[in-house]
């Protein structure tokens, strides 16, 4: 159910933006997932240098990875829309 009506918003903001627009949105959601894990990063934690360390490789790993799923996910669209 939750899906679907994802699915739904998004065809909904695609027909409302149109495809050349839609570089936008994809940039815009790859900066949220930078500022997002830059701000988590800068929040204080109780940790030691080595967990701090270590929390924030693990933050930029996560966030690298969500970028290059983002990446793909625009090459696909790009693709399925003959562009």
């Amino acid at each position: 159910m939750g899906k679907k009506i994802r699915q739904e918003q998004s065809d909904r903001v695609k027909e409302m933006l149109g495809i050349a627009d839609i570089n936008e949105v994809f940039d815009h959601t790859i900066m949220k997932i930078v500022d997002k894990t830059q701000r988590t990063i800068e929040t204080p934690t109780g940790l030691d240098e080595v967990g701090k360390a270590a929390r924030e490789q693990a933050l930029r790993t996560s966030a690298a990875y969500a970028i290059l799923l983002v990446e793909k996910r625009r090459i696909r669209f790009l693709e399925e829309k003959g562009i």
